[in-house]
């Protein structure tokens, strides 16, 4: 991603946490003319508290991406583990991925929907186990998920260039759910 982007926040603290934020996903600030600033008082996205970083910094990717918004967000779960690892694509490019328990997954996945700027959303759950389909069950009383079946999700694969296998697993299976497994 070029250096395109520029912060104008006045509170020190709110502009050390903005900038780390978008260090930590890989963005780097311009120091010229910026096609996305971000502000605390005006400008393509406004942020006035510390909840406003994550979701105005993901607003920002996607704006120097050339999007108001990703077409399609995929929520991929591999289930193989006791902590279950989530892979999250927008319009099919690797956003972020986390391990994360399975008493904390819900409000992940709401947490997810609720920061990446999207259209549509869809949620795919690897069910090869009992965890799985427990999981399925689950996320199905407060989301609209899809079982999938995670046969050779974890294989290496020409269009997935994921080192980890559980990450890589869990894209697979969020691009299965796309398609209706």
């Amino acid at each position: 991603m070029g250096n395109r982007l520029a912060v104008k926040i006045n509170d020190p603290k709110l502009f050390h946490l903005v900038v780390l934020a978008l260090r930590d996903r890989g963005v780097s600030l311009t120091e010229g003319v910026a096609e996305v600033t971000i502000s605390d008082t005006k400008g393509d996205i406004v942020v006035r508290r510390i909840e406003d970083i994550e979701p105005g910094v993901e607003r920002a990717i996607c704006l120097l991406k050339g999007k108001s918004l990703y077409d399609e967000l995929l929520i991929g779960i591999d289930t193989n583990s006791d902590e279950l690892t989530v892979a999250v694509l927008g319009d099919g490019e690797l956003l972020t991925s986390a391990k994360v328990n399975f008493n904390r997954i819900e409000e992940f996945i709401q947490h997810v929907i609720n920061v990446y700027p999207h259209r549509v959303h869809r949620i795919g759950v690897g069910v090869g186990n009992k965890l799985g389909e427990f999981t399925y069950r689950m996320l199905t009383t407060s989301f609209d998920a899809e079982r999938v079946d995670e046969k050779m999700t974890s294989k290496n694969n020409p269009y997935i260039r994921v080192k980890d296998r559980d990450v890589r697993a869990a894209c697979a299976i969020a691009l299965r759910a796309a398609r209706g497994s």
